[in-house]
């Protein structure tokens, strides 16, 4: 037997800026994978089978060498599978242990935080995906891999 998957072709980047909640709502009740034509991706849905397939790397594979990632950043170990993932997430397991987070990063991470909260006080309204989510992610990962901010 074989289904088509239904092509999406009115989703826009902005649409997931402001808010991608309702389009992903639609994409869940549309189907159970729809292939996103401005994104030239097929997108799995829904929790479950997202879950399926992230067990069953014999069938999905990680590896996708034409990614934006791979061909932005070379090829990195989240786009491997077996051996090869598995040496590069050995690398920097440890730096994500429970422990590790709860004793080394979490007091750098509340930092960045309340350095961002307090930068919200000075204004009146404030868009806390840009101001406070975004960077608190971006901040928070650039301290765990090295990097330094940028002028």
């Amino acid at each position: 037997m074989t289904s088509t998957v239904p092509v999406v072709t009115d989703i826009a980047y902005q649409d997931l800026l402001d808010d991608p909640y309702p389009v992903f709502r639609r994409l869940r009740e549309m189907a159970p994978a729809v292939f996103v034509e401005s994104a030239r991706l097929t997108l799995v849905t829904r929790f479950d089978d997202i879950t399926r397939i992230e067990r069953d790397p014999a069938t999905y594979s990680a590896d996708n060498p034409t990614s934006l990632v791979n061909r932005v950043m070379g090829p990195t170990f989240m786009r491997k599978d077996g051996t090869e993932h598995a040496i590069g997430r050995k690398a920097i397991e440890p730096s994500f242990r429970p422990a590790t987070i709860k004793e080394y990063w979490a007091p750098k991470f509340t930092a960045i935080a309340e350095t961002l909260i307090d930068e919200l006080t000075v204004t009146d309204e404030a868009d806390l995906f840009a101001a406070l989510a975004a960077p608190v992610a971006s901040l928070s990962l650039m301290a765990m891999i090295g990097f330094r901010e940028m002028p």
